[in-house]
């Protein structure tokens, strides 16, 4: 199935997995970092940090000891994890550095966890999931609830997650489980713990947190 939102092209895959086609190149920098550094994001920012890494250490089933952060941003999860993790270490591309106390990478290596953070739906090409060296990931992604009886596109015009070429791929629950089994990976847990801190505009789930376990 394909349609036209506001000019952009998309298209739902068979596992119902939306896909933006064709999109631009999106700059991500320190000043898009940045963006994470508000006074309004800082207040909340400390229990957001520690819920996720509650559940992904329950998600794990067992102490994290080591974990790679794609997608760091401002270092706020390396900050809060490296507490408690041995190795906690970031990979992001706009160039800013991880916490001290934390390591940096530009390539996956074996770990424990793997953790995306508002970051899957921003990657064009996703084949790399398969291959993650890592028993447990978790992500959490905005919550696409363009498969449901009352949303459909009129909903996804409006979306605020929309985010043409910036997000390139949405999801809901039953495709983002779809999606993680056809790459290896088992469904675990989810969880809308975001959506205590980053609270949702109207009655539907605002952010999605799920957690997966490497296959074999």
């Amino acid at each position: 199935m394909k349609f036209e939102s506001d000019g952009y092209q998309y298209e739902v895959a068979a596992n119902g997995v939306i896909h933006q086609r064709n999109p631009k190149p999106f700059v991500y920098d320190p000043e898009y970092s940045a963006i994470y550094d508000t006074e309004a994001y800082r207040r909340s920012s400390d229990m957001l940090q520690y819920s996720r890494l509650t559940f992904a250490s329950a998600c794990h089933g067992r102490p994290i000891r080591s974990l790679i952060d794609v997608g760091f941003g401002n270092g706020a999860f390396l900050n809060t994890a490296k507490q408690m993790v041995e190795s906690a270490t970031g990979m992001d591309v706009t160039g800013v550095l991880v916490p001290d106390g934390c390591f940096q990478t530009e390539r996956f290596f074996p770990v424990d966890c793997v953790t995306f953070f508002d970051v899957l739906e921003h990657i064009h090409d996703l084949h790399f999931v398969r291959y993650i060296p890592a028993e447990t990931v978790i992500i959490t992604l905005p919550y696409c609830h363009f498969h449901s009886k009352d949303a459909g596109k009129e909903w996804f015009d409006t979306w605020h997650h929309k985010k043409p070429n910036e997000h390139v791929h949405f999801f809901d629950l039953t495709s983002l489980t779809r999606f993680m089994h056809e790459n290896d990976w088992d469904f675990v847990a989810t969880s809308n713990m975001e959506d205590f801190v980053r609270k949702p505009r109207d009655h539907r789930q605002n952010i999605l947190a799920a957690g997966f376990k490497k296959r074999n």
